[in-house]
């Protein structure tokens, strides 16, 4: 269940790693984004807005570890700065968990990618994305074994 979308400043695709969820599981959410030539986009590190990825956590879905692509330092000469940035395409990655009590047969997870662009001549304000993620959700089997095929205890 991939989610396109086209924005102003990049394109980018957005998914889970498995479209199935199980109660108590960690799947992950992939925002791949692919920036033309000429633009960057922020990382983490500097006064400017950095990519990331947020879910919007409930009573059932809880927001993990949240993986980065390495950046590379842009020096940006106007103001004497050194800034960490992604140029090209960039991986955003965020672990997510499942309550072991959730009981239904599908699940949406909201999250919101933020993000600040700049090209070679103008710098985008901060924005923010906001996205859907819709997942089936497996049971766990819980009926036991007849007893004629249980181990003897």
């Amino acid at each position: 269940r991939r989610i396109e979308v086209q924005l102003p400043q990049f394109n980018f695709a957005a998914y889970a790693s498995q479209d199935d969820w199980r109660p108590g599981n960690t799947v992950v959410l992939v925002a791949d984004i692919e920036l033309p030539e000429g633009m960057h986009l922020y990382a983490p590190g500097s006064d400017y807005t950095a990519a990331n990825l947020n879910i919007v956590e409930t009573e059932h879905v809880l927001q993990g570890d949240l993986s980065l692509p390495d950046a590379e330092i842009l020096y940006l000469e106007p103001i004497d700065e050194s800034v960490p940035v992604y140029y090209g395409t960039a991986q955003i990655q965020r672990d997510i968990s499942l309550s072991p009590g959730y009981r239904e047969e599908s699940i949406a997870v909201d999250a919101v990618l933020t993000y600040q662009t700049c090209d070679d001549e103008i710098c985008f304000p901060p924005a923010d994305f906001e996205l859907t993620f819709h997942l089936d959700v497996i049971q766990h089997d819980r009926e036991r074994a007849p007893e004629d095929i249980r181990h003897p205890e």
